[in-house]
C-alpha cells in the first residue's frame, strides 16, 4: 500500500510538472535555434563587457549594442553587436524591460526599419512609424547581452504589440494621422515573489503622442496596458481609471505622462515625471490588492505638498497639490514652457527614466538619462519614495557618446543589486545598448552590509474558489472545466459564472491569470 502511494504522488507530481510546462510553453515563447545556440556560462559571465568609466566606487562596463545595426563607432570602439538588423530594425530607442517566466520583455520607441539614413550623425529616418514593439530574449543571456528570440508581434518586421489605439491626429501639422503610443514602462506580478517563472500578469505605461520636437514632448495622455495572453498583445487596463492627463493637454504637459513602478511595502508606488525632459518627479501609490482587482475603481493616493497621501482623481489636484519629490532644475518650471538652447544643459531634469529599489544600497534608486552634449547618466537615491533624493552624475557623456531611455529591472540586479544591468538609448549612433554598473563595498547599506536581501513583499491575492467542479480538491480537472467555460463564453457568449473569478461581465484573459495564480499558490502549500 505504502509504494502504491508513493507511486500515485510521484505521477500526480510528474503530472503537475508537465501542466505547468505545457502552460509555459502555450503561453509563452518558446526558445528559437538561435537562442538555443547560445548559452551564456559562469566563466565568459564574468568576462564580459568593456570597461568604460571608473566612477567614485563603482564601475561601468558597456555590455553590447543589443537593438539596432552595426555601425562605424561600433567598431572603432570593438563592441559586441548582437542582433544586427534583426527582424529589419535598423535603429530603435527606448527600451522598457521585465522579467516575466524565462523570458525578458523589452519595449522599444521609434523604429526604423531597413537602412538608417544619417544626416551628419544624426540619424534622419526613414521613419517606420512602428512603436510599442516588444522583443523577447532568454534570461540567461543577460550576462553576456540580451539575445532576442522574437516578437510579440513578429514576422519579417515587428509590429505595435498594443491592441488600442487611438489614430490620434498631430495637432501640430505635418506630422501623423495614427498610432503613436510610446512606452514607458514594463513591470509584473508573481504569485511567488521570488520565483519569475510564476509571472501571470505583466503590464506596460505608455503615453498617446502628439508632437516631438528636440527635447520637448506633447502628448495627449498616459495609460497603464496589461499583457493578453490569448492574443499575446496588450490591452489597456482600467482605462476611465487609470489614465493621466489634463484638460490642457497636448498643447501643455500634465504629471504621470511618463511613469515607473515599485511593488513594496503592500503598496504599488508609481513614480511619474511630465513629458518632455524638463519636469520633475511625483510620487503615488495604490494598495496591491486594489490594483489587482479588476473591479476596483479607486483613484490613486498623491503625496502632497502637505507630506500626506491623498486619494485623487483629479488631474487639477495632481497638478496643484502633489509635491514634487525631485524638483524641476528650471525654478520658473511651468507645464506650458518650452526650452531650447542654453536651457536645456541648465534645466534638464527627469527625461525617460526608471525607479527600483535596491537591497544592496538600502534605497530606492531612479535612472536617467540626459541626451546632450556635456551631460550623461544620472542616479538619485533615497530611502523612502516621498525623498529626500540625492542626485549624483553615473556616467558622462564620453566623446561621441550621448545616453537616454535607461532602463533597467529588478532581474537585472546581480548580487542584491552589487552589480545592476541597464540599457540606454544613444541618438548617435542610433540604437539600444546594455551596460552593466558593479559597485563596491562603499555603497553597501550601512544597517545591515552582510545581510542578505530583505524578502519582497508577497502580493495579495483575492479570495477565490477554483475547485469548480466541487469535488474538494484543486487539480488538473478544476483547470479542464475552466477552459470548457472560457471557450463556451469565446464562442456562444454563454456565461459559467463558477469561471467568473473576476466577478465581470465577461470571462477572459484576467480569469485566466486569477485561476493559475491561485492553482500555483495551492501546490505550493
Amino acid at each position: 500500500m505504502a509504494k502504491h502511494k508513493k507511486k500515485v504522488l510521484i505521477i500526480g507530481a510528474l503530472f503537475t510538472l508537465l501542466f505547468l510546462a505545457i502552460l509555459l510553453f502555450v503561453i509563452l515563447p518558446s526558445l528559437t535555434d538561435e537562442e538555443k545556440e547560445y548559452v551564456a556560462t559562469e566563466s565568459d559571465a564574468s568576462e564580459a563587457g568593456q570597461l568604460i568609466y571608473t566612477g567614485e566606487g563603482y564601475k561601468v562596463y558597456r555590455i553590447a549594442k543589443v537593438a539596432g545595426s552595426r555601425y562605424g563607432w561600433d567598431a572603432d570602439e570593438g563592441i559586441t553587436v548582437l542582433n544586427d538588423k534583426y527582424q529589419d530594425v535598423a535603429g530603435t530607442d527606448l527600451g522598457a524591460v521585465t522579467l516575466c517566466g524565462d523570458n525578458f520583455y523589452i519595449n522599444f520607441g521609434d523604429t526604423i526599419f531597413g537602412n538608417i539614413n544619417y544626416s551628419g550623425t544624426n540619424p534622419s529616418g526613414p521613419w517606420s512609424g512602428e512603436n510599442f514593439l516588444v522583443a523577447h530574449a532568454g534570461k540567461n543571456t543577460l550576462a553576456q547581452g540580451l539575445r532576442f528570440q522574437g516578437y510579440l508581434h513578429g514576422g519579417s518586421r515587428p509590429k505595435r504589440a498594443l491592441l488600442d489605439c487611438r489614430n490620434i491626429r498631430n495637432t501640430y501639422g505635418g506630422g501623423h494621422d495614427k498610432c503613436y503610443s510610446i512606452p514607458n514602462a514594463m513591470f509584473s506580478f508573481l504569485s511567488d515573489p521570488v520565483d519569475p517563472s510564476s509571472c501571470v500578469a505583466m503590464y506596460a505605461q505608455y503615453m498617446d503622442v502628439a508632437h516631438v520636437d528636440g527635447h520637448n514632448h506633447k502628448t495627449y495622455a498616459s495609460y497603464i496596458a496589461y499583457m493578453d495572453w490569448s492574443v499575446g498583445l496588450f490591452r489597456d487596463y482600467k482605462p476611465s481609471v487609470y489614465k493621466w492627463s489634463h484638460s490642457s493637454a497636448p498643447h501643455e504637459r500634465y504629471d504621470f505622462a511618463m511613469s515607473s513602478f515599485v511593488v513594496k511595502d503592500g503598496y504599488f508606488y508609481m513614480f511619474g515625471s511630465p513629458s518632455g525632459r524638463f519636469g520633475g518627479l511625483k510620487v503615488a501609490r495604490i494598495e496591491v490588492n486594489k490594483f489587482i482587482d479588476v473591479n476596483n475603481a479607486e483613484g490613486w493616493e498623491y503625496y502632497t505638498n502637505e507630506n500626506r497621501w491623498v486619494r485623487s482623481k483629479d488631474s487639477n489636484f495632481i497638478r496643484n497639490s502633489a509635491r514634487w519629490v525631485i524638483s524641476p532644475k528650471d525654478p520658473n518650471f511651468t507645464y506650458s514652457k518650452d526650452y531650447s538652447g542654453s536651457q536645456i544643459q541648465n534645466f534638464m531634469t527627469i527625461a525617460e527614466f526608471d525607479v527600483e529599489y535596491i537591497p544592496y544600497l538600502g534605497k530606492y534608486l531612479l535612472i536617467t538619462g540626459r541626451p546632450d552634449s556635456g551631460m550623461g547618466v544620472y542616479i538619485y537615491t533615497a530611502d523612502v519614495p516621498e525623498g529626500p533624493w540625492e542626485e549624483q552624475v553615473l556616467l558622462p557623456n564620453q566623446s561621441r557618446w550621448t545616453y537616454y531611455g535607461t532602463y533597467t529591472t529588478s532581474a537585472f540586479l546581480e548580487d542584491g543589486g552589487k552589480s545592476m544591468h541597464f540599457l540606454a538609448t544613444t541618438w548617435q549612433p542610433y540604437g539600444v545598448y546594455q551596460y552593466r554598473v558593479d559597485f563596491d563595498d562603499s555603497w553597501a547599506a550601512v544597517e545591515t552590509p552582510e545581510s542578505p536581501p530583505p524578502e519582497p513583499t508577497p502580493i495579495p491575492s483575492p479570495s477565490v474558489n477554483i475547485d469548480l467542479n466541487g469535488d474538494g480538491v484543486v487539480n488538473m480537472m478544476d483547470y479542464q472545466v475552466f477552459i470548457t467555460d472560457y471557450l463556451r463564453f469565446k464562442r456562444q457568449g454563454i456565461m459559467e459564472q463558477r469561471s467568473n473569478l473576476a466577478g465581470g461581465e465577461v470571462i477572459n484573459m484576467m480569469d485566466y491569470q486569477i485561476f493559475i495564480r491561485e492553482y500555483l499558490r495551492i501546490k505550493r502549500q
